[in-house]
């Protein structure tokens, strides 16, 4: 989702840091501290796909603020 809202505005993100570039401006942009947060929560359910080291009740708890990011992104595109 965070590639799809940085192609419509004509931005490629091939490495991890662009990622992370790319979310650090949109929550300067839309001044919206929560989305540097969403986005770390994403970031460590992508990491424990791999490496299975956050517990269930922690998981739930990051798909929801997965859910809240996909929602603010979306609004985007």
């Amino acid at each position: 989702m965070v590639k799809a809202v940085a192609a419509k505005r004509a931005v490629t993100l091939d490495t991890h840091a662009k990622l992370w570039d790319f979310i650090a401006k949109l929550r300067v942009e839309l001044e919206d501290p929560e989305i540097g947060r969403l986005w770390a929560s994403a970031n460590s359910l992508h990491k424990n796909f791999y490496e299975a080291q956050v517990s269930p009740e922690l998981v739930e708890d990051y798909a929801q603020d997965v859910k809240r990011l996909v929602e603010k992104l979306k609004k985007l595109i």
